[in-house]
């Protein structure tokens, strides 16, 4: 199982840390993108 996801929220213990990013702050792996065929969102 891969997990495409880099950044964005994380726990820590009982805390959720929020960066202080736009929106979630969570991107696309692109390493894992070059590795899909076609994705529609």
């Amino acid at each position: 199982l891969v997990d495409p996801v880099v950044g964005g929220l994380s726990y820590d213990g009982y805390f959720l840390d929020v960066p202080e990013s736009i929106g979630i702050g969570a991107d696309a792996d692109e390493e894992f993108l070059k590795t899909c065929e076609s994705w529609v969102i």
